[in-house]
């Protein structure tokens, strides 16, 4: 048992998630919580898109799911001429995504950088912060999803391919879904 923990992140805790962060976390809710302002301001920076366009995942073939994703980052990435993270959920997804993208001639292009392509995370994540023209695009999964700090101009989009998340299935997860139905609660909120 540790007598103190301490939590860093930048979207830990909001105002909205306060309770179930602290629910998430097994912490009781009267836990002492510091928070600062950070400097980045979400209103102004952010944009979010949706796809109407996107196939069902789950009933459309590998191969041609990664082909309209090419297609789809390819034109967007050709229109936006800056540093690009595109997160997938699967090394499989994200190297069939990058075969149809250099077939497209993307990687003629631009630098594409694609974890378990050219490199570890580390030596991507730094090939990415030292390009030069700042048109890099980076194709990653797993620890880039917990997040990387890259400052001002290193990173300004961001497409996520599908929102993560855990196995159903997996022991942690049972357990905490069984816990919740115990006390009538929903475990999927």
């Amino acid at each position: 048992k540790f007598e103190h923990v301490l939590f860093l992140g930048a979207g830990l805790f909001t105002k909205q998630t306060h309770a179930y962060t602290l629910k998430q976390l097994d912490l009781p809710k009267d836990t002492r919580l510091l928070s600062y302002q950070g400097n980045f301001d979400y209103q102004k920076q952010t944009l979010a898109l949706i796809a109407k366009d996107a196939p069902n995942v789950g009933a459309t073939d590998n191969e041609e799911y990664a082909k309209y994703l090419a297609k789809t980052l390819y034109d967007l990435t050709a229109k936006n001429h800056c540093q690009t993270m595109i997160l997938f959920n699967s090394l499989d997804e994200l190297e069939r995504t990058y075969e149809y993208l250099a077939v497209l001639g993307l990687t003629k292009e631009r630098e594409v950088l694609a974890q378990g392509v050219n490199g570890s995370p580390e030596k991507l994540k730094k090939r990415f912060i030292l390009n030069q023209n700042q048109t890099a695009i980076l194709l990653a999964t797993g620890t880039f999803f917990e997040g990387i700090d890259l400052p001002e101009k290193l990173l300004e989009l961001l497409v996520i391919v599908r929102l993560p998340f855990q196995a159903p299935n997996t022991l942690f997860n049972q357990v905490r879904y069984e816990r919740a139905r115990q006390v009538g609660e929903d475990p999927f909120t």
